[in-house]
């Protein structure tokens, strides 16, 4: 082989050598591209564990309503989150208000949010659906007419977001601004046959004060897109659905009370709090400034 094509040669394998360095460097950063939104997630939810509720819940009582308009703006109903903490633990509801229908659904988590339960009633009022999280593990259960199908259990994914603390962690991604991946639990659209499967949900913020939710259903296939919006001190105040053109306004309580009276009747004094893996039966609604709190409800 002479100079020049050793030279060539050389040459050659230096270029081929750092066109390879080059392609790993590349999958490298496009493999932590992918990964640095989940990272961040486990991140924010090991900062709410470590600091506990507190962090992103007050301790006294709280409750938001919203109204529900369509996308003419029409008055469909209202909502309602509520929070307290109560005896070194939290419990809360959520509850969406039709004419025609009025669920409620209850969860309860330690102040480090690693234990916690959930109850809900199925789409079609039938049936309650439970999820308890213990020790690392999710189990849910099904029940219909007093007969209980248990799921086998799953370990949960450093960035879970258990129940009760989805509207707490989007505050905190808009406060830190960036892109985040979490897992979740979207009721019965997570159970397909005989097991559940966690949801990834993508939040990305869209300025200081909006972030959008992205999800896509097991079950259906469907896709949740959502935007929401936040005043200064972190609060959403509106919720807006890409997909059918609902939107969500927080409002004051008098003030949906000139719409729908019969938000009165749903206004907590207390959130009866049982113990954390202790759900079971139908979901009681929270005790009204009328009615005394409900008693705990039975073990699973």
């Amino acid at each position: 082989m002479s100079f020049v094509e050793k030279h060539r040669h050389s040459l050659l394998s230096v270029v081929m050598l750092a066109i390879f360095a080059a392609s790993v460097l590349t999958a490298w950063s496009l493999v932590r591209t992918r990964e640095a939104p989940v990272t961040r997630g486990a991140a924010i939810m090991r900062q709410i564990q470590t600091r506990t509720l507190s962090l992103v819940m007050p301790r006294e009582l709280v409750s938001r309503w919203y109204l529900l308009r369509d996308r003419t703006g029409v008055n469909l109903g209202f909502t309602a989150h509520a929070s307290m903490a109560i005896d070194g633990a939290y419990a809360g509801f959520a509850m969406v208000y039709l004419p025609s229908n009025v669920i409620y659904e209850r969860w309860q988590l330690s102040k480090d949010a690693r234990t916690g339960s959930y109850v809900a009633p199925t789409s079609d009022g039938a049936e309650d659906f439970i999820i308890v999280l213990k020790e690392g593990k999710v189990a849910i259960a099904l029940q219909h007419s007093g007969r209980r199908v248990k799921l086998a259990p799953q370990d949960a994914p450093d960035n879970y977001i258990p129940e009760g603390l989805m509207h707490p962690v989007i505050s905190l991604v808009a406060r830190e601004g960036q892109k985040a991946m979490f897992k979740s639990i979207f009721n019965v659209e997570s159970v397909v046959k005989d097991r559940f499967y966690f949801t990834t949900v993508t939040l990305t913020p869209m300025g200081p004060n909006k972030v959008r939710l992205e999800a896509e259903l097991p079950l259906s296939g469907d896709r949740l897109d959502q935007v929401y919006k936040l005043d200064a001190g972190g609060q959403i105040i509106e919720i807006d659905d890409i997909q059918t053109g609902q939107s969500e306004k927080l409002v004051a309580f008098d003030d949906l009370l000139k719409v729908f009276p019969q938000a009165r009747q749903y206004k907590p004094k207390d959130i009866p709090l049982a113990e954390p893996d202790t759900q079971k039966g139908a979901v009681k609604e929270p005790a009204s400034q009328d009615e005394e709190p409900a008693p705990p409800v039975a073990p699973i």
